[in-house]
């Protein structure tokens, strides 16, 4: 199914970018999952737990066995004669037997009921655990896409830096030819505008080895080149989420299987009952040795067996069974904790963010002023070419810091708004 789905997916995919539409986060979510080789357990566990129960249905059918035997004995019965008539009784010292035999349950106190009952609820549990480990990918393809989206965003600050500086320096040009400017100003410029092109080759490197990761993790080639859309903005925080993650079902399909035992272990300590069947054909007859020809036998019956005493053996596994479930509520809580612990680290990171960027725009209309009366100030031999790059790199830093705020609020809004799923 997986391998159906797979190239269909990329051929949307594929569609998609054709008509210029970019690759969205969701989609990114979606990919990944689906190239999990987790997703090839869901059919492994189905075809396991309907094994399983075909076995389990089985125990009700007749049980069947066929036994057979051969001897030789160095004694055998012998009766002689001691009536007028009478023939001398003589067992044979080689014996051999072939029977069959069958057994019937007719009453077993619920023990394959119980065992269908969990058998069936296996699979739920491992897909529960399966989402569990799924959705860890959330993180990681979280961490890849907005890397992508930061590095693009600050290779482009020091793309637009390099112009501007360029152009900066095909200004101060003439000031050199003129002599109001020394050829050691130009060298500073030409300094500043490798560092700039370091910067830049530096997040170049970054985000194709970034894009690299994210198709690797999703199996989209076109993650190396599409474009990525930034999230939509998202609704205001809900006071108090409902959380939805997979985590609850999990702790919840393993409290059921706890009760679904502790329920069975009441069983074990049932009478159970059933019908049995012995017939074959052996010499002599096992069921009357007076007859030491090859003969025809069988036996029917019903058996009833009990076992009330278990040297308390049920007991301390029902209280085993008790400790667990109190484990597993306990690891509820603690996911509880977590996550509350979690929406406030990421509401506070918000808050502070949002404060943040504010800041961030004003110093970096700020330092533009600065850079801009800094370049007049060099014009006019107030200023040294020096103390302009520093301003100007002090501007480019500021605009850098304030995209990794942006990148940084999106991601931790995403972060709170997944929390709940």
């Amino acid at each position: 199914m997986i391998k159906v789905i797979a190239p269909f997916s990329a051929l949307l995919l594929w569609a998609a970018t054709a008509w210029g539409q970019p690759l969205t986060l969701e989609r990114c979510y979606e990919a990944a999952r689906a190239r999990s080789p987790l997703q090839a357990q869901a059919a492994l566990d189905a075809s396991a737990a309907r094994l399983l129960d075909e076995n389990f249905a089985a125990r009700w059918l007749p049980q069947l066995s066929l036994a057979g035997q051969a001897t030789y004995q160095s004694d055998a019965v012998s009766i002689p004669a001691f009536m007028p008539g009478m023939e001398p009784i003589e067992a044979p010292q080689f014996q051999y037997r072939l029977g069959l035999d069958a057994q019937q349950t007719l009453y077993d106190g619920g023990a394959v009921r119980y065992a269908r009952a969990l058998n069936l609820l296996t699979p739920q549990v491992n897909e529960a655990q399966r989402d569990v480990e799924l959705r860890k990918l959330n993180e990681t393809v979280n961490s890849l896409f907005f890397g992508v989206l930061l590095m693009e965003r600050q290779a482009a600050i020091l793309q637009e830096a390099q112009a501007d500086l360029r152009q900066r320096r095909g200004a101060l040009e003439s000031a050199v030819r003129n002599g109001i400017l020394l050829r050691s100003d130009l060298l500073l410029l030409d300094k500043q505008l490798l560092q700039l092109e370091q910067q830049q080759i530096q997040a170049a490197s970054e985000l194709v080895g970034l894009r690299r990761m994210l198709a690797a993790w999703t199996g989209l080639p076109e993650a190396e080149s599409a474009a990525l859309a930034m999230p939509a903005a998202l609704p205001a925080v809900e006071p108090a989420p409902v959380y939805r993650r997979p985590e609850y079902r999990l702790i919840d399909l393993q409290l059921r299987q706890l009760d679904l035992r502790a329920q069975s272990l009441r069983v074990q300590q049932m009478p159970k009952a059933g019908l049995f069947l012995q017939a074959g054909a052996g010499q002599p007859n096992p069921y009357n040795f007076l007859n030491t020809n090859l003969s025809a036998y069988y036996l029917v019956g019903l058996r009833v067996s009990w076992a009330p005493w278990d040297w308390r053996v049920t007991a301390r596994e029902r209280e085993l069974l008790g400790v667990q479930q109190r484990q597993a509520e306990i690891r509820r809580e603690q996911l509880d904790q977590t996550l509350l612990a979690g929406r406030q680290r990421d509401l506070s990171l918000l808050g502070g963010i949002d404060s943040v960027l504010g800041r961030d725009d004003a110093i970096i209309r700020l330092q533009s002023e600065v850079v801009k009366l800094a370049s007049a100030q060099v014009e006019n031999g107030v200023r040294t070419v020096s103390d302009y790059t520093k301003e100007f790199q002090a501007m480019v830093q500021a605009q850098l810091q304030r995209e990794v705020h942006v990148i940084q609020r999106m991601q931790a809004a995403v972060q709170l708004r997944t929390m709940e799923e």
